[in-house]
């Protein structure tokens, strides 16, 4: 079966590949070209700062076009896979089983595609926040807890974890490196970041992400080692659904800093002392003394293995792809 996807951010891309592809294996695919947002069906960013989001064909040296497939195939550097990436006018020509929506904003155009070919529409959710909490699609894929996304009267829904690839974020041993990283983009109370650093100097920080001192890491194998090579998270993010960042700390089994009212959906797997150190209420010098309390070897060890502990307890992608199985059995 072809499935049609909208590209919202790679890991969640990716997420839908190693599911629908690797596990079932059907084909995906993504838009391209500036004619889904001249038709009204692209409604997300479509300005060059957000390329990797934006459908627009462009030269690219990532991007080439197959012939046998008739669909472009674009290299996704930091999942080291490709995507195949259609036009409008190469949708219309194909057949399509299903139609999956990652944003609030393209519920209503891409249920239109969904009603052109004929398909069920699945609109995924993985973000919190009012926009995200009441999906007008009779069928959804939440990867954010029940206590977050509510299931409206008639709708099919499955809940579940987006899948990365555990051969890359895997369990090592505990790290007494006396290191610290972030890979949160922007970085949400960077001030208390700075002033934790500050009174930590015995301690390496490192920031990555977009805005962030260090950059951009290319690939996902690069972020993961970074991780292994780290003491603590550090995962301070309000309104964070899912957790990509979060889980793959949690699947290398390092403890993270967080402040956990952000993170009330995800009690299950932040456990103070246990799998994190809680921000809440504390000033810096109170945050840097938690830090160096847990780095104590004992105490870090102890948390190393509750948090691989908590992790295979908690996060089981092989049971999540038989629910969907079910779910999709079950289509509107």
């Amino acid at each position: 079966m072809n499935i049609l996807a909208d590209l919202h951010h790679s890991d969640l891309y990716h997420s839908l590949y190693l599911l629908f592809e690797k596990r079932f294996g059907h084909k995906l695919y993504r838009p391209i070209g500036m004619d889904w947002k001249a038709a009204g069906y692209w409604q997300h960013f479509t300005d060059p700062p957000y390329g990797s989001t934006c459908p627009c064909l462009k030269d690219n040296e990532h991007v080439r076009y197959d012939e046998a497939e008739k669909a472009y195939i674009c290299h996704q550097i930091s999942q080291e896979t490709d995507q195949r990436a259609i036009t409008l006018q190469r949708f219309k020509e194909m057949d399509f089983g299903i139609i999956i929506s990652s944003l609030p904003n393209h519920w209503v155009s891409f249920q239109k595609l969904a009603d052109m070919k004929g398909a069920k529409h699945i609109a995924q959710v993985g973000n919190i926040g009012p926009t995200w909490l009441g999906a007008p699609v009779a069928n959804v894929m939440s990867s954010v807890p029940p206590s977050i996304y509510k299931r409206r009267e008639g709708q099919n829904i499955v809940y579940y974890h987006q899948e990365f690839d555990t051969n890359i974020f895997k369990p090592t041993a505990p790290m007494l490196a006396y290191a610290i990283s972030s890979f949160i983009h922007i970085m949400p109370g960077s001030e208390l970041y700075a002033q934790v650093k500050a009174a930590l100097p015995e301690y390496n920080f490192s920031a990555f992400g977009v805005g962030r001192p260090n950059g951009q890491l290319p690939r996902l194998r690069d972020v993961a080692e970074k991780m292994m090579n780290s003491m603590f998270g550090w995962q301070v993010k309000p309104e964070d659904g899912y957790g990509h960042v979060l889980h793959n700390w949690l699947a290398v089994g390092r403890p993270v800093i967080t402040k956990l009212s952000d993170y009330e959906h995800r009690r299950n797997i932040l456990i103070p002392d246990v799998t994190c150190i809680d921000v809440d209420g504390k000033d810096a010098g109170q945050v840097a003394s938690e830090i160096r309390r847990c780095s104590q070897p004992e105490t870090y060890d102890r948390m190393c293995a509750s948090v691989r502990e908590v992790f295979a307890r908690e996060v089981n992608f092989d049971a999540d792809a038989e629910r969907i199985k079910l779910f999709m059995e079950r289509l509107i």
